[in-house]
């Protein structure tokens, strides 16, 4: 078996960082459900998450990340996007990161073929190849 190599197409998606302050105002974006649920030897420390419906079922988004903790303490947790037909779904925030860039984001295509990314500070965006 070969397989085949594809590429994204290009396309536009709206996205929000899951945190705990901000978990009930996204529920009501995605038609989500709050999941609280206090630790039972100390009821100060809750875990925060969304259950999301999916084209594929119920799916939780959590609202913090060990891949934001920083300072000691969480920064954020999965992004909760909105897809090109209007679905809903969870994506942890090093994939997101991996796969998406802010929509105005610039690309310059020079006449030799190169191209460069224009940020949205107006600097080139430099990246591996």
């Amino acid at each position: 078996m070969t397989a085949t190599k594809f590429r994204k197409k290009p396309v536009e998606i709206e996205a929000v960082q899951l945190t705990r302050t901000n978990v009930d105002e996204v529920a009501a974006w995605c038609g989500g459900q709050v999941v609280r649920m206090a630790k039972p030897s100390d009821p100060s420390d809750v875990y925060v998450a969304l259950d999301i419906p999916t084209l594929e079922g119920k799916m939780r988004a959590d609202s913090f990340h060990s891949s934001t903790y920083s300072g000691g303490e969480y920064h954020g947790g999965d992004y909760i996007i909105r897809g090109v037909q209007g679905e809903f779904y969870p994506c942890k925030p090093d994939i997101f990161a991996a796969t998406y860039e802010r929509a105005d984001a610039a690309q310059v295509v020079y006449a030799d073929g190169g191209e460069v990314r224009i940020g949205t500070d107006g600097l080139p965006v430099l990246e591996q190849r």
